[in-house]
This record gives structure tokens, C-alpha cells and sequence, in this order.
């Protein structure tokens, strides 16, 4: 039986549906996270077994002194080498291999004697052996969580921000029922707990896995956190194999009911054989669905996923679905913004009123502060009132942060700091102006930056890249262009700001028919020895965007080469860098070449789901018009609507797939639903297009000269600009 897939928008409409029909006292969910919700702060298990404990244990064994570091500082350091700390994890993994291999336990593969971690088994029992065997005591494998959390303090990343501010929200707004007042995790670090001190939210911890109890969370409105493996901050945790089997023999009876009662959400959890997998497999349902989140395609969800997952995720009697999300980041971004509490937590934007909050829960004795000195004469001013006077500056010091013009600083420094101020306020007003759909007044907002007479260049820069963009979306290239190009002939601006202004100039030269204006810009940041990998990645790709769009072919394909070839490139682009190559190779007849890019995009363990539907439909339109193979192209259509249900590319290759394959009323309906999800006019007349030119080919389809009508109706007198539409969109805001 096939696993049953939501998509993000359906998952988040559900759980607000939850939310208004649930009780105002009791949660509706709990979240269960792990590692990929810690990510990129703390390394996930896949992260440690490839090189970081081997990093810990060569420090360790070399002495090397101070804080545990990342790879590239040690390298850049010249505490070691790439090549000894590689043969120092060769050497460490020899004995972890064999004592597994001599046991009865399932053994992990190695290949160039390190692990091989394509698989998600493999990755569960190489991380218990090293837990085991390389980190061989307690002692040890605290320190060296420790040390790797204690790497990325004080930081906290976007998922545990969201998610702080929807807990901090969840009491007082009008959906209906709280969210969530329980958390598990798998996870040793303390990063929910930083998140929930920011928001001033109460909480309490679970983390000794040894006297685990079922939560209680309909009375408390404090946060439970379960840490079912224990925490750094307690001497047992639980990483071996034989530790993890025997809390679970003994925790997951009593986790059942609660999870059976709630709606569950699992972000960043592999589902290894421990307590909550095994409560969550012996559920028969879930009051409010089971939603099982990954970054991996639903396509892939039957080879990435564990078997033990796949099995709940299969039976239709427990109401359990497979969510596939961009990231935990992204996803409780989306999360935060359809809960009506915007695209930045509240703390962030009113931090003094969170502080205000904080003292004013002390309570204290309004008398005299009493000295432990009998000689000594008492102070005449209590707590309480120093407390009041506290209270007092900060309400001022909201005042000037609310509105910082109402300061009027006594010397040039104060001056400049209050010019700051102004500026920052402004910055964050246009900013969530933009984010509530609002870009006229966003635009406004940007413009008095602008014309302001003292701005730091950063400042200055940013709100004239941020007007750029918003100019751009608006079909405004002339004065889109405009800022770019004050921007780039700013001799102060940050070198940074100013390859990512060349890079969206080209885009919009692009755009404008200014084709060789758009390359030199290009070939700009290109050229720039200091550019980030991610601009230089972004900029090749545009360049030979725009190269293919005016036929030079061969050019193209080289610079989306050099991104595929790029080692330090981000997953994200050397998966567009291939997808755009095949589609070159494949309009200059190389359709074997074609397949392979496309294919590599969809085996990408890290593509991103849009990339990934875009291969699928890419490969099932080369299979078509290379090949003439529409039964092919019907697959690989409905596996690309599978993961992104709004690709009209696919939808429209499926409904003439359909059509030519003899299934007329199928095709007919792809036909309907692709005129009801887009009302653009490119894409409807592409679809025009090639049904026309395959009706000329085959007459004998009778159903087709009424499908052609239908689309044809659909169109509007006048056809919408679509030019530019093949090169990806620039970055957003800065």
C-alpha cells in the first residue's frame, strides 16, 4: 500500500481547522523533533558520522587546545590537514567495523573504509556503533555533545523561534484550542529551552528517560519538554543500541494513550527503534492525524524513509500522512504566518515589552529593605520601588523605541545613535509592510530612507536594493534598474550587497531585452575573487539563463557545468544548474544527456521537492518529444504533481499525455484543473500549442478539437508579458 501524502498548505489548513474545532483548555498537538529541527546549528547524526566525531577524537588525541572547532577553521588554522584528519577516521572506524561485524548485530557497510550512509538503516547503526565503540563511555559521549553544542552558543535557529512565538501566542488568541504544550525530542541540546527564555515562556523538563511518565497538559499552560533521550545537562543518555532497547521496553507503553488522543507532528525525525517510534507504531490513530515531515519528495518517501515509518504511514486506520516540507525553518515560518502572527515572531519586533512583562511578574514588598547590619542605619528606598523606577525607564525606553524621533540626544554621538534608530525603525516597518502584501507603502517607507541625508551606506544600500525588488515584482524595471545601479555606483556599499545589486540588475536587463547588459553584469560578480559561493552559483545560472534564452547553447551549458562542478555550490543551485542544463541538451538533441541531468536532480538526497517535480516533468517532456514516449511522460508527470500539485508544466504534460495514451476524460479533467489553478496567459497557450501540434499529427482523436475549444476560450483578448519567465527569480529582500 502506497504512503499517503498532505502537502505543507494542506497540513497547516487542517491544523487550524483542529485548532477552532478543538477546546479552548486542551492542546490539539504534540510535536515530536529531531535533529533536521536543531539544523544547521547542531549536527545531525549524518553530520557526525561524516567527520565531526573523528574531528572531536583527533583534537582530543593531537591535544590541540581551546574550544572545539569546525572542520574549515581547523584546516584554515593549520592545526591539521583534510588528509589527516581523513586517515585519522579511516583508522577510528577500523575497530568500531570489526567489533560489529563479530557480534550478532546488523552489520553497517564501509566503502573507502567510511561509512556508507545512503541509506537511512545504515545511518541508525553506525551511529549507535561509534556511540558505542567510538565514544566508549558515558563520559565520553557527553563531553562530545557538549563540546558541539557548546560550538554554536548562544545561537538559536528559525524553527525554535516560530515555534517560540506561537507558544507565547497560543493562550490568548482566538483559533480555539492551544497548539501545543508538550514537546518530545530526541534531540541533547538545549535549544528549545534558549528559544522559550526569549519569549518569557514557562516551561518544564522531562530529560531522565529512566523515570519517563505520560504528560498531563490540559490543566498547566506551562511547556512540557520531553527530552526521551535525556540531555546534556543529565550524566546518562541514551545513544547505544542496548540503551536505547531497554528505554523503550520501558517507556513506550505509557506514551500510547497520550499520542493516540493528540494530533502528532514529527519534524526532523528519522524514526529510529526507540521509545516514541515504538509508541507511535502501537497507536492505532490519532485524534488529530499523524503529520510525518521531511525534506525529502513524497517520490522518494518509500526509499528514504524508514521501513518502521513507511508501516505507519501505509495504514489507512491511523489517519497518518507523509508532509513533505522545504526545511523545519521554512515550515514553521509558513506555520506562524497562517496563524495570523506574521512573518517575524513578536519578541523580535517589541523585545522591551517582553522585558516589561518579565519584571513585572516580581512580586516584592513595597516596605524598606532590611539590613542583616543592626548597626546599620535602613535605606529609605525598598525593591519594590527600585523595581517601579525600573519599570518607569523602560516604559520610556519603549517610547523612543516605538517612535525613536521623540529622543533628543545631548551630544553628536547620541546624535548619531538616534539617526540610527530612526533608520532601523523604518528598515523594520517597510520590511513588514512588504511581508502583509502592503509594497506601495512598503515602498514609501524605503524611499524616506533613501532621501534621508544621513544613512549608513549599509543602510542606504539595502533600502535601495529592497525598493529595487519590490519595483521589479511591480513591472517597474526602468526604476527597478535605477536602484540597482545607485547601489552598485556607491563607493561605500558593502561588497556583498553590491554582487548581489549586479546579480539582480542582470535579472532585470534580462527582463528589459537588454541581453548583453544582463551578461556583463553577470560576468561582474562572476569575476569578483571574494563573491560568496552562493552569489557566484545564483550568477552562473542566470548568465547561461540568459545565454540559452538568445540560442547560445554551448555557453550556457558551460556555466551551468561550472555550478554542478562547483564543490562549495548550495544544493539548491546545482540542482537548478541541471535541470537548466538538461533542458539545453535536450533542445540541442541530446536526450540521453537530458535524462541524466534530470535523473541526478531527482536521486538528490538534498534537491529541494520544487527542483525535483521540475526534473520529473522536464524528463517526462524529453522522453516525449525526444523519444515519443507519452506513457513515460504520464508517469513522470503525475510523480512531479505528487510532490508540487501547482507545477502547470506537469499538470499540462499530463493532461496531453493522457489524452494521447486514450484516456480522453482523464485528460479533459487535467485540462479543467490546470484553467482553475492559473488564469496566465503563457502557460494556457503553451498548452494550446503543443495539443495543437499533436492533433496535426493525429486527426483521428476526435475528443481533441473540443478540448482545443475549451482552452482557447479561456484566453483573454490580450496575452500577458511573459518574457524573462525561464530565468529563476532573484534573491528577496535583504
Amino acid at each position: 500500500m502506497a504512503v499517503r501524502v498532505k502537502s505543507l498548505d494542506d497540513m497547516i489548513r487542517e491544523i487550524i481547522a483542529s485548532l477552532q474545532a478543538g477546546e479552548s483548555g486542551r492542546p490539539a498537538f504534540t510535536l515530536l523533533v529531531g535533529s533536521g529541527f536543531s539544523f544547521p546549528i547542531i549536527p545531525t547524526p549524518t553530520q557526525m558520522l561524516k567527520g565531526d566525531i573523528a574531528l572531536w577524537r583527533y583534537c582530543k588525541h593531537r591535544k590541540i587546545p581551546g574550544r572545539f572547532r569546525h572542520l574549515a577553521e581547523v584546516i584554515a588554522e593549520g592545526l591539521a590537514t583534510q588528509d589527516q584528519i581523513v586517515e585519522f577516521e579511516r583508522e577510528m572506524w577500523k575497530p568500531i567495523h570489526a567489533k560489529a561485524a563479530a557480534s550478532e548485530k546488523t552489520l553497517f557497510p564501509l566503502t573507502d573504509g567510511l561509512p556508507d550512509l545512503s541509506t537511512p538503516n545504515a545511518v541508525g547503526l553506525a551511529y549507535q556503533a561509534v556511540m558505542a565503540d567510538g565514544l566508549m563511555n558515558n563520559r565520553m559521549r557527553r563531553q562530545y555533545l557538549r563540546d558541539a553544542i557548546e560550538r554554536s552558543y548562544p545561537k538559536v535557529n528559525g524553527a525554535h523561534i516560530f515555534l517560540a512565538g506561537i507558544l507565547e501566542a497560543q493562550e490568548t488568541w482566538d483559533w480555539g484550542a492551544p497548539f501545543c504544550r508538550t514537546i518530545f525530542t530526541t534531540n541533547f541540546d538545549p535549544l528549545l529551552q534558549r528559544s522559550l527564555q526569549l519569549v518569557n515562556k514557562l516551561y518544564y523538563m522531562t530529560d531522565r528517560p529512566e523515570v519517563l511518565e505520560p504528560p498531563d497538559d490540559d490543566e498547566s499552560t506551562a511547556i512540557h519538554l520531553v527530552y526521551t533521550h535525556g540531555s546534556v545537562h543529565r550524566y546518562d543518555l541514551l545513544n547505544t543500541e542496548d540503551q536505547i532497547k531497554h528505554a523503550r521496553e520501558q517507556n513506550a507503553p505509557a506514551l500510547i494513550e497520550y499520542f493516540r488522543h493528540h494530533g502528532v507532528i514529527v519534524i526532523g525525525y528519522s524514526g529510529w527503534s526507540d521509545t516514541t517510534m515504538e509508541a507511535l507504531a502501537s497507536c492505532p490513530s490519532f485524534d488529530s492525524n499523524l503529520y510525518w515531515c521531511d525534506r525529502h519528495p513524497a517520490t522518494d518517501a518509500e526509499t528514504r524513509l524508514r521501513p518502521e515509518v513507511l508501516k505507519i504511514l501505509e495504514a489507512p486506520e491511523k489517519h497518518a500522512y507523509y508532509v513533505p516540507i522545504p526545511g523545519a525553518d521554512e515550515a514553521m515560518r509558513l506555520l506562524h504566518r497562517e496563524l495570523k502572527l506574521g512573518d517575524v515572531p513578536k519578541f523580535i519586533l517589541s523585545p522591551v515589552d517582553t522585558m516589561i512583562t518579565q519584571l513585572k511578574s516580581i512580586d516584592v514588598p513595597s516596605g524598606p529593605a532590611a539590613s542583616s547590619k543592626p548597626e546599620a542605619t535602613e535605606l529609605s528606598t525598598s525593591l519594590a520601588a527600585l523595581l517601579e523606577g525600573t519599570l518607569t525607564r523602560l516604559n520610556v525606553a519603549k517610547s523612543a523605541f516605538d517612535d525613536p524621533s521623540i529622543v533628543k540626544p545631548a551630544s553628536a554621538e547620541g546624535e548619531e545613535e538616534v539617526a540610527k534608530a530612526l533608520i532601523a525603525r523604518l528598515l523594520s516597518d517597510a520590511f513588514v509592510a512588504y511581508s502583509q502584501g502592503k509594497r506601495e507603502h512598503a515602498i514609501v517607507l524605503w524611499s524616506t530612507v533613501i532621501t534621508t541625508p544621513v544613512v549608513p551606506a549599509r543602510d542606504r544600500a539595502k533600502a535601495l536594493f529592497n525598493r529595487g525588488v519590490a519595483f521589479g515584482e511591480s513591472g517597474e524595471s526602468t526604476k527597478a534598474i535605477a536602484d540597482y545601479t545607485a547601489v552598485i555606483d556607491m563607493p561605500d556599499a558593502p561588497a556583498e550587497q553590491k554582487a548581489w545589486t549586479l546579480n539582480n540588475r542582470g535579472f532585470a536587463w534580462s527582463r528589459s531585452g537588454e541581453t548583453t547588459k544582463a551578461i556583463a553584469d553577470y560576468t561582474a560578480v562572476i569575476d569578483m575573487p571574494d563573491a560568496p559561493a552562493e552569489q557566484k552559483a545564483w550568477t552562473l545560472n542566470n548568465r547561461g539563463a540568459t545565454r540559452a534564452l538568445i540560442g547560445e547553447s554551448t555557453k550556457a551549458i558551460a556555466d551551468y557545468t561550472a555550478v554542478i562542478d562547483m564543490p562549495d555550490a548550495p544544493s539548491e543551485q546545482k540542482a537548478l544548474a541541471l535541470n537548466n542544463r538538461g533542458v539545453s541538451w535536450r533542445k540541442s538533441g541530446e536526450s540521453t544527456k537530458a535524462i541524466a541531468d534530470y535523473t541526478a536532480v531527482i536521486d538528490m538526497p538534498d534537491a529541494p521537492s520544487v527542483q525535483k517535480a521540475n526534473a520529473l516533468s522536464n524528463r517526462g517532456w524529453t522522453y516525449f518529444a525526444n523519444l515519443n514516449d507519452a506513457v513515460s511522460m504520464v508517469g513522470d508527470s503525475q510523480k512531479a504533481l505528487e510532490i508540487a500539485e501547482n507545477n502547470l508544466t506537469a499538470r499540462s504534460n499530463l493532461a496531453l499525455g493522457l489524452l494521447l495514451t486514450g484516456e480522453a476524460d482523464a485528460a479533459l479533467s487535467e485540462y479543467e484543473t490546470l484553467l482553475a489553478r492559473t488564469s496566465d496567459t503563457a502557460v494556457i497557450r503553451t498548452a494550446i500549442d503543443d495539443l495543437e501540434t499533436e492533433l496535426r499529427k493525429r486527426p483521428e482523436i476526435a475528443e481533441g478539437a473540443k478540448i482545443l475549444d475549451r482552452l482557447r476560450n479561456a484566453i483573454p483578448g490580450k496575452d500577458d508579458d511573459a518574457s524573462g519567465k525561464a530565468l529563476p527569480w532573484p534573491p528577496s529582500l535583504s
